[in-house]
């Protein structure tokens, strides 16, 4: 794992969390399940929510995580990541999937 995990807290239910930097926050835009992309330092690059993906989109959009090496599932909320999860937990491909078809269930 990179220095990403070293920033981890612990908070006293013994949830994990990440604060975002300052620098961060830019990528933040309120709560909401994403996929995070990460830096070699351990930065957080860019956040895509999952509300954002189109219908058709889920697909490319785990290939873009699996492509891009350092990305993370992970719940924003309060300038703050908890749920992490690296995306190449299967489940996680899943979980995107599944959230992105909840989004445009008719």
């Amino acid at each position: 794992m990179d220095n990403f995990f070293d920033r981890l807290q612990v908070n006293d239910a013994g949830d994990k969390f990440l604060d975002l930097s300052d620098a961060e926050a830019e990528h933040y835009s309120g709560a909401g399940d994403a996929i995070v992309f990460v830096d070699e330092q351990g930065m957080v690059e860019a956040i895509d929510y999952i509300h954002d993906i189109e219908e058709d989109g889920a697909k490319a959009a785990v290939q873009k995580s699996y492509d891009h090496g350092r990305a993370y599932y992970a719940m924003c909320g309060s300038y703050q990541l908890s749920t992490i999860v690296p995306m190449t937990d299967p489940a996680m491909a899943a979980r995107v999937i599944r959230l992105v078809a909840e989004n445009f269930d008719y």
